[in-house]
């Protein structure tokens, strides 16, 4: 395994980046502002691959990521979870093709 360099990257959303994650298998890592999911693809030293993705709701803001496999967790400041499939570039979505969001409730997790 190489050593990782030292680089600069010039995001698209330059304000209000709030978390960033690291993929623990892959040199892909991600972050999150109050609008944008930023996903970063540092493999090659000459190029970067940066995509940026809406968020379902803007007006809540992510606030923690977390990578498993190649789906990330994202956590919204209104107390919601969503989730984003790397390898197909969308969110995951139930059967009726609704992105499915999961909220927490007064008690419970809806």
């Amino acid at each position: 395994r190489q050593p990782l360099q030292k680089r600069v990257i010039a995001l698209p959303q330059k304000e209000e980046n709030i978390v960033i994650s690291g993929h623990d298998s892959s040199p892909l890592f991600a972050v999150g502002s109050l609008s944008h999911l930023m996903l970063i693809d540092d493999r090659d030293p000459n190029t970067t691959d940066i995509t940026s993705v809406k968020i379902l709701d803007p007006a809540q803001g992510i606030r923690s990521l977390s990578f498993q496999g190649d789906i990330i967790t994202i956590g919204a400041c209104k107390t919601s979870l969503m989730f984003y499939d790397i390898r197909n570039r969308k969110y995951v979505t139930d059967h009726d093709e609704n992105p499915i969001k999961r909220r927490l409730k007064q008690g419970y997790v809806a």
